[in-house]
Order: structure tokens, then C-alpha cells, then sequence
């Protein structure tokens, strides 16, 4: 529920149009959570010294 509360958030009190959210790929739990607030899965990068997958949500585009 944090999640989708700080999408709101963002969608509601910012510009924004895009959120992203990254993860080592075996935390399943994390990944999880980013799939249940809405979020989709974008790729695979290097970061940090590390790979990551990465998920994003656009903002609605009603809310534009």
C-alpha cells in the first residue's frame, strides 16, 4: 500500500511523468511489489557496479 500511496503522491503534488523503481533481480519481494502498484518491468542495466532490473509508471494520461 506504501507504494501505491507514493504513486498518488506523485501523481497528485508533482509533474512528474514518470516514476522508476530499481531492484537486484532476486529480491522477488521488492519486484513483487512494484508489479502489484502498477509498475512494469523495463529491463535489465548496470549500475553502481551492479545489474538491476528496473520498472517504471507513466503518469495517466487523463491526468496530463
Amino acid at each position: 500500500e506504501g507504494a501505491r500511496c507514493t504513486i498518488r503522491f506523485a501523481w497528485n503534488e508533482t509533474p512528474l511523468n514518470r516514476i522508476i523503481s530499481v531492484t537486484v533481480p532476486d529480491h522477488l519481494a521488492s519486484r513483487r511489489v512494484m508489479e502489484k502498484s502498477g509498475m512494469s518491468l523495463q529491463g535489465e542495466l548496470a549500475f553502481r557496479g551492479t545489474t538491476v532490473v528496473w520498472y517504471a509508471i507513466d503518469r495517466p494520461s487523463s491526468r496530463r
